[in-house]
């Protein structure tokens, strides 16, 4: 078979001032590139989040319906 089309770039993109790295948390460098320690960022576990009640938006009801 025969591709078509521009032919996929093999060179590694280097990382913009934006890519933050999933490791360390830090920007301009992706994670394979990382030499810095994991950092530790304390989240609540599944079971607290689900144990922590909805807040439920009301709706807005314009003024002319709210009378009937």
């Amino acid at each position: 078979m025969y591709r078509t089309g521009a032919r996929p770039s093999y060179n590694t993109p280097k990382a913009s001032p934006s890519t933050r790295c999933q490791k360390c948390l830090d920007y301009g460098h992706w994670t394979y590139e990382c030499t810095k320690e994991r950092s530790y960022r304390s989240r609540p576990t599944r079971t607290q989040q689900l144990k922590k009640p909805l807040k439920l938006m009301q709706p807005e009801i314009p003024s002319e319906l709210q009378d009937r």
